[in-house]
């Protein structure tokens, strides 16, 4: 029986114009003749891979996102709602771990950023009224960067139905059997 396996060791920090680099350890052993006090048997090689990646990371795109916001009290000027977004995701020969995702926020879809950078795949929360614009940077371990941008716009829809208010009101008192005048 021959068994053969090997083992890494990744560097991220690498030269010779490679992201990074693979030491691999080889091993292998012929259990018919190995000997554990003499390594008869047994054999080992290094393996140096040498990643070099100039393609940047494939995103799923995310359509633009509505969301309609129902109030049914006098609060028909709520200025913001809290929203979930689907997470944002990317493909890579760069182990899934190892991409970064960062994004930032212009509330008002105005051109000016409100948010520092911030780190994760979602950017999920608190979105005033009206349209903004989320912009995700995505770069993977080699560097390559991706961009993703879509629009997250928050409705309010006013379902409660008018409340007639009766405001100041006098009228004239008139003979029996006859009408009331009311005046506003």
């Amino acid at each position: 029986d021959i068994h053969v396996d090997f083992e890494d060791e990744v560097y991220t920090v690498s030269s010779d114009n490679a992201c990074f680099k693979v030491l691999r350890k080889w091993e292998v052993i012929d259990s018919c003749i190995y000997d554990i006090t003499d390594s008869t048997g047994y054999w080992f090689h290094y393996q140096i891979i040498k990643v070099m990646d100039t393609e940047p990371p494939v995103v799923t795109p995310i359509p633009d996102q509505i969301f309609h916001i129902n109030v049914d009290n006098d609060d028909c000027d709520q200025l913001s709602a809290n929203v979930s977004l689907p997470n944002v995701s990317a493909i890579d020969c760069t182990n899934a771990a190892n991409i970064k995702y960062r994004y930032r926020i212009d509330y008002g879809n105005n051109g000016s950023f409100d948010t520092p950078l911030l780190i994760g795949n979602n950017a999920s929360g608190i979105y005033p009224v009206g349209v903004n614009l989320v912009s995700f940077t995505i770069d993977d371990l080699c560097g390559n960067i991706s961009t993703l941008q879509f629009l997250v716009e928050v409705l309010i829809n006013d379902i409660k139905p008018p409340t007639p208010i009766l405001q100041f009101v006098s009228s004239t008192l008139m003979p029996m059997m006859a009408m009331v005048q009311i005046l506003s």
